[in-house]
């Protein structure tokens, strides 16, 4: 059996503006004005990363109760939020496509894993029965995909898969790619932007189903 395992913001959905969520959040909960969104500074581009890093700046002698709690906050405000999350297009056909080849399907985020699910859930991605590994209690994205890897093979009853393909979006997912050593479907539009960071198949979207299996059987290691 082969595992497809997807990354979820602009892989799957369309939720950036829950940034915006996460930065307001962080911000009235640290009493800072500013919080620098440049997420590929910080050690991991993760929730677990960036808000210990938060914290460490802003909050020294912070506890892990103290992360906890921005973790709380967070999940409240994104779940009290009515704005819509949209799916890349085709999103929902390719992991159904995945399933009916007989692939196992899972997720591997930097969100916080309830963020996670939130998030596919409000885009209409009929995912609870489906393993996802997310960044609560983890902080590398590397880390985040073997949990993936591990918690699809309990879902799925197998020992091991024969093949592993990853989905992503962005520069860090093309570093934890090439640390896993797993193979990369690129989701970019422009298919430039990750072209040139070495990815080998890269496409706008879903919408071409023939293009996606064929990625999924010849992506390569980035």
């Amino acid at each position: 059996m082969w595992l497809v395992l997807f990354d979820i913001d602009d892989t799957l959905t369309r939720s950036t503006h829950t940034d915006d969520i996460f930065v307001r959040v962080m911000s009235q909960a640290l009493g800072v004005e500013k919080i620098d969104t440049e997420w590929g500074i910080y050690p991991h581009a993760t929730d677990s990363s960036i808000s210990r890093t938060l914290l460490e700046r802003h909050a020294p002698g912070f506890s892990a109760r103290h992360q906890q709690l921005l973790h709380d906050e967070f999940i409240e405000a994104l779940a009290e939020d009515d704005q819509p999350i949209d799916q890349v297009p085709g999103a929902s056909q390719a992991i159904e496509h995945a399933l009916a080849e007989g692939h196992a399907v899972g997720f591997a985020t930097g969100n916080w894993d309830e963020a996670g699910r939130i998030k596919l859930r409000r885009s209409g991605l009929a995912t609870d029965h489906l393993p996802l590994a997310g960044a609560t209690g983890i902080e590398a994205r590397d880390a985040i995909m073997a949990e993936g890897v591990r918690r699809a093979q309990s879902a799925f009853g197998v020992p091991s898969f024969e093949r592993i393909v990853y989905v992503g979006d962005a520069a860090w997912d093309v570093a934890a790619s090439r640390t896993a050593h797993m193979p990369l479907i690129g989701i970019s539009d422009p298919e430039e932007r990750l072209l040139s960071q070495g990815v080998s198949h890269v496409l706008p979207n879903y919408q071409d189903l023939n293009a996606f299996q064929d990625a999924v059987h010849n992506a390569r290691v980035p």
